[in-house]
């Protein structure tokens, strides 16, 4: 066996030993964060969904967020061919493939990487320290348990690398496709800068060489050719997803654009797994490749490089006019790891004679840019580390002088990020234990779901709630494909349905991410959206008289009538009338009242202690907490047939950089300002079960300075606030057909009035009524409706994606645009034979 062969199994094992090293010996391999409320579910839901339909193009997820397009969450991995693999593996539980395929990813790439650098002219010492670098880097093997589409498309870019060198080398496009292609489908976000970093390899290794070669350019024209087949043949992923995404259920979060021509900042280099995460002779290595490159390709390659990564607008491009965020540079990585190795390549062949104090600018450039960050407060969690180490790189360099036949300063580095990774991966403190992992997922949980779901085919909601911990990571959960639920996680999702949860209904917000749409144990909420069942610890309860998903109904308000309506007759109403627009609420009846929650008192108990202060105003409370603390809040005014207690307050953090939350009766809301997508929540609003005959609520103040203003508090009975004819024509014969997009059944309608659901609206959904096609209406300001008349009726509600036609064309033109050439050269081929 060739040395160079053991080296690829020495890196392939090695990493995985990383795996176990740096991961799997604290816990499973995935995280707290989005690992375990959308990179390990959703995949699951994608399986579970194919083998329930046979359907491996859906349009819509009913099971997720009351029922959203699928598109929303096709950055999750809907068509990954690493996934779509597991669909042949039923007995393979999808957590654990989703694991195993990570760390085989993440080996893969480094190997995949090394072989990359094989068709380099540089020693062979150099190539495997630069892949050891590579497969250390901070970003590489964190976000293969964390955040997943930051890297699981590295392999697919490493293949595209090599695909490019036997292009141009030897005129084969097969890998580069393949390698695209797969990018696009595994990470769409970040193949962008994958094709951009393919390009910018492209000008610096080829047409850098000779750039008045015609044969060379039209080669790279025929290159980017290549990359638009690839983009054609991911159409039935791209366009629908670009059509969920500038359909306006995409919330904002973006800031200001810098007017910095230019901006350094070393945490896009060094060290942060939201950046290239090396060390500084990554910096030093593209600094000396501009000043003093001995090839043109290193000096165009380098200052292409720093351009892209150190200019603001590139940034923003890259994260699509959001923000400036470092996590679109990861695609970079391993061009700036090519250019480590050609500047340590150019050190060791070098003789002590050739070097000159010109060589010693990069490392004065990078320590002088370090400095002045520093001053600037841009790297004041890492400046002693990063002063450390582009210090110990200029020693590194004059001890080189003597020893050029061992590439010491990608050695030294390679340990830095050893011991930087060890340290790191510990310290964010996102691994789960197995422990922990193993209560997750219980397979108890999943017995006593699919018991209830054997013994009731009706349609309705199954919501597992429990502490605020476990709702966050059961958001996205669908533990069997007849579960339906009302939480979301997702960068994309139904904005009138958003919309209605957080400003509409005015639900209470539990965490910081503003995206996160939790699960809730409202009463009202449960009620409405028609959530008959609850898993809670393991256990299930059923609620009674809930609102069907889909029913008929003559009683209604106005949609101005409702939005003159404060918290909490804004939650309650809905349990009495439906909400239709406008000009269609031929039955509304204003002169009507309305069964209203009765205010009540409600008062803190005042402290002086050193761990809590509670201090009466004229407005609220000021509140001075140094850790979680229970107190029981007083209520006067409430009768012993009392069972909902709703409080409202606004509120204000004297520590705008630090989140603070108040829990009450296990219902929390939570304020965050500092965060990249803070939910600015200030309106607290809590509604809450109370046991009758009880005047007193338990709640947690969480630590931190804050004052809590304007309290208004209410009681009232669950059951008087039902309007028991509301559901009077109900549709409990609804069933899915056509691989799972349409929904169909009967509905005896008592009196005319109004087709509603609880199905977030979107204007793709088609309404047939007995066949003929209705108008679809804007129900209760964020769901799908129609006008209806008496008598027995055949409803039919599908889904149909928007772009997903024309997705399919363009796939469909992509596919002919690969195979006619093939064909016409194999005919080519044959005839001259």
């Amino acid at each position: 066996m060739k040395k160079k062969d053991k080296n690829v199994w020495i890196l392939f094992f090695g990493s995985i030993f990383l795996c176990f090293l740096f991961v799997l010996q604290y816990g499973v391999f995935g995280s707290k964060v989005d690992w375990v409320t959308q990179h390990s579910v959703l995949p699951d839901y994608f399986r579970q969904h194919f083998y329930a339909t046979g359907n491996l193009f859906p349009d819509i997820a009913w099971n997720l967020g009351g029922g959203q397009n699928i598109y929303n969450f096709s950055y999750y991995g809907l068509f990954n061919p690493v996934l779509l693999l597991s669909f042949l593996l039923p007995f393979v539980r999808m957590d654990y493939y989703v694991m195993a395929s990570s760390m085989l990813c993440y080996a893969l790439s480094v190997v995949l990487f090394y072989r990359w650098l094989a068709g380099k002219e540089m020693p062979e010492s150099i190539r495997f320290w630069t892949s050891w670098m590579f497969a250390l880097s901070a970003p590489l093997l964190f976000h293969s348990y964390n955040q997943l589409m930051f890297v699981n498309y590295m392999p697919f870019l490493c293949l595209s690398l090599i695909g490019t060198d036997w292009y141009f080398i030897k005129g084969r496009r097969s890998f580069l496709i393949l390698g695209v292609t797969g990018m696009i489908l595994t990470s769409f976000y970040f193949s962008i800068g994958g094709m951009a970093a393919l390009c910018i390899y492209v000008l610096g290794e080829y047409l850098a060489k000779d750039i008045r070669s015609k044969i060379l350019w039209n080669r790279a024209v025929r290159f980017v050719g290549n990359l638009l087949l690839s983009v054609l043949l991911t159409g039935i992923l791209l366009v629908p997803t670009a059509a969920s995404l500038f359909a306006g259920n995409r919330e904002n979060h973006s800031s200001d654009i810098s007017l910095k021509l230019m901006d350094f900042n070393p945490e896009r280099f060094v060290y942060s797994p939201y950046g290239l995460g090396l060390t500084t002779l990554a910096i030093i290595a593209l600094f000396a490749g501009v000043l003093h490159g001995k090839k043109k390709a290193d000096r165009v390659l380098s200052l292409c490089l720093l351009l892209v990564l150190c200019v603001p607008v590139f940034g923003y491009l890259l994260n699509g006019g959001l923000y400036d965020k470092s996590k679109v540079f990861i695609p970079f990585l391993p061009l700036v790891c090519l250019v480590i190795a050609g500047y340590m390549t150019e050190l060791m062949e070098e003789s002590n004679t050739g070097r000159s104090a010109r060589k010693l600018l990069p490392y004065v450039l990078a320590l002088l840019l370090i400095y002045f960050s520093w001053l600037q407060g841009d790297l004041d969690r890492y400046f002693p580390l990063v002063l450390l180490d582009a210090a110990g790189m200029l020693a590194l360099y004059f001890v080189s002088r003597k020893w050029n036949r061992i590439p010491l300063q990608l050695m030294v580095s390679c340990l830095i990020l050893f011991c930087y990774g060890w340290e790191m991966h510990l310290s964010r403190d996102y691994m789960i234990s197995y422990e922990e992992y193993a209560a997750i997922t219980a397979d108890e949980k999943k017995e006593n779901v699919k018991t209830v779901l054997d013994g009731d085919d009706s349609l309705y909601r199954l919501e597992q709630i429990g502490t605020g911990a476990e709702n966050l990571r059961n958001i996205n959960r669908i533990l069997d494909i007849r579960q339906n639920i009302t939480s979301i996680y997702s960068s994309a999702y139904n904005e009138d349905y958003y919309q209605f949860r957080k400003h509409v209904f005015q639900l209470n917000e539990p965490n910081r991410n503003d995206m996160m749409q939790a699960p809730t144990d409202n009463p009202c909420f449960l009620t409405f959206m028609g959530v008959k069942y609850v898993l809670t610890d393991g256990q299930i309860t059923e609620n009674t008289d809930i609102a069907p998903l889909v029913y008929a109904t003559n009683q209604t308000m106005t949609e101005e009538q409702y939005r003159a309506l404060s918290f909490p007759d804004n939650q309650t109403s809905l349990l009495q009338k439906t909400v239709v627009p406008e000009g269609k609420a031929s039955h509304a009846a204003e002169d009507e009242s309305l069964s209203r929650m009765r205010s009540c008192g409600f008062t803190l108990p005042e402290n002086h202690s050193p761990e809590l202060t509670i201090h009466k105003t004229e407005k609220g409370y000021r509140i001075e907490a140094k850790e979680e603390t229970t107190i029981t809040a007083a209520l006067s005014g409430t009768r012993k047939t009392d069972t909902l207690f709703a409080l409202a307050f606004d509120v204000d953090n004297k520590r705008p950089g630090r989140d603070m939350y108040i829990r009450m009766q296990g219902q929390t809301n939570r304020l965050s300002t500092a965060h990249e997508y803070a939910n600015h929540n200030t309106d607290f609003t809590y509604m809450v079960t109370l046991q009758k005959g009880v005047s007193y609520v338990e709640i947690q103040l969480g630590p931190g300075s804050y004052e809590i203003e304007n309290l208004k508090a209410f009681t009232g009975n669950l059951d008087a606030l039902k309007n028991p004819d509301l559901y009077a024509s109900a549709c409990d014969t609804i069933k899915q057909k056509d691989g799972g997009d349409t929904l169909e059944g009967t509905l005896e309608v008592q009196n005319d009035g109004f087709f509603i659901t609880s199905i977030p609206y979107d204007a793709n959904f088609t309404l047939l009524i007995d066949g003929k096609k209705a108008e679809l209406l804007k129900v209760n300001t964020a769901f799908v409706g129609a006008k209806i008349t008496k008598g027995k009726h055949r409803i039919t509600l599908s889904y149909h994606a928007p772009g997903k036609l024309a997705g399919f064309a363009l796939s469909l033109a992509g596919l002919l645009l690969l195979l006619i050439p093939c064909a016409l050269r194999r005919e080519r081929t044959g005839k001259k034979s």
